[in-house]
């Protein structure tokens, strides 16, 4: 059986298609731009001059740099230290060469140089040269412009990520609820009611794919979580709770039992709102209900001080590129959710036990 997917899986995949059709796009005219960048810069060489240089001395130095996952590495880099006089003239160079290159060479043997025709001063090794003209094919210049393209995409899928892939606040979508149970797949996350128990537990990353597939197949939620055995799980018994707090405008309720608060997500408000009617139908009538409504100042409070907080920090630093980084984090987090508390105020429902108090009589 084919899975049904989410609204932001489906958003998801959408987001992914988009960044390779542009990665295939970017990487086809960046090699193109490449071809003929390398042939007019190689153009020289049809017509080189060429004379004999000297190796002075042969050197390895050792780089240190960052890996994919930020460990230190370290390589050799070669080089070849030569000198040669032209028309009375003593030159002294250096090049970075392969290690096949620095293998073929002793000091004081003599090594081939190449010069455009009349400008010594753009001289090369000739087996650089011939190296370059070698990696000047389609397939070399794809393999140059591969990583920047490559770079380029992630960032673009990150942001598209970022702005698109959320959940429909309006949605209820088939095969991520039943009448006790809702699993969140955005966040690998799965919330059932088990008699008078709330009970909810992360599904491993790895198995979130077979965890949709058992749920969609029928599968109770004690068998799913048997499947995945989850690093994390809570079972809440609904009629010792303290305190459970739901905000409108969020997918998340907020139950206090015991000592431990616990923050329960769901796929998006909808779904939320659709549990919440059946576990509302769980809680003691002994505790009192509240639904607190805010004005826009008070909604609109906490993210206009984090707004005047990113616009100091903006104006404090120096750099264009943090500033860059900052201003996109105000309008792509701060800014909405300003916007849509200043539209719609947060209204918030809280059921709260209450305390039971002892009177003496005389």
């Amino acid at each position: 059986m084919a899975l049904q997917k989410s609204p932001g899986q489906k958003r998801k995949s959408m987001v992914r298609t988009v960044c390779i059709l542009v990665f295939l796009i970017l990487t086809y005219f960046l090699s193109n731009y490449y071809s003929r960048a390398n042939n007019e810069s190689l153009s020289w060489i049809e017509n080189h001059q060429a004379l004999d240089a000297e190796v002075v001395a042969l050197r390895e130095e050792e780089e240190e740099y960052r890996g994919r996952k930020g460990k230190k590495r370290y390589r050799t880099n070669y080089y070849i230290d030569y000198q040669f006089n032209y028309e009375d003239e003593d030159f002294e160079s250096s090049a970075e060469v392969s290690k096949g290159i620095y293998s073929q060479y002793k000091q004081g043997q003599p090594i081939e140089v190449w010069f455009p025709e009349g400008d010594i001063y753009g001289h090369v090794l000739a087996q650089n040269a011939q190296r370059d003209v070698e990696n000047n094919t389609p397939v070399g210049n794809l393999i140059q412009a591969a990583p920047i393209t490559i770079g380029i995409c992630l960032v673009l899928y990150w942001i598209l990520s970022f702005l698109f892939v959320r959940e429909s606040k309006k949605a209820l979508p088939e095969g991520f609820y039943t009448e006790t149970s809702w699993l969140d797949i955005d966040d690998n996350y799965l919330v059932a009611l088990e008699g008078d128990e709330l009970v909810y537990f992360d599904i491993p990353k790895k198995q979130a794919s077979t965890a949709q597939s058992a749920y969609q197949a029928g599968k109770s939620p004690e068998e799913i979580y048997h499947l995945c055995k989850p690093d994390t799980a809570a079972r809440i018994p609904l009629n010792e709770i303290n305190s459970l707090s739901s905000d409108h405008n969020s997918d998340v309720i907020t139950i206090k039992h015991g000592d431990k608060t616990h923050s329960v997500e769901f796929l998006n408000q909808t779904v939320k709102a659709h549990a919440l009617e059946r576990i509302e139908k769980q809680l003691p009538e002994t505790m009192d209900y509240q639904h607190i409504q805010r004005s826009r100042l008070q909604a609109t409070l906490p993210s206009l001080v984090i707004a005047i907080l990113l616009i100091g920090l903006i104006y404090w630093l120096d750099s264009f590129i943090f500033r860059a980084i900052v201003g996109f984090i105000g309008l792509t987090s701060v800014a909405p959710n300003l916007l849509s508390k200043l539209i719609s105020p947060t209204e918030t429902r809280l059921w709260e036990k209450v305390e039971e108090t002892s009177v003496e009589h005389a």
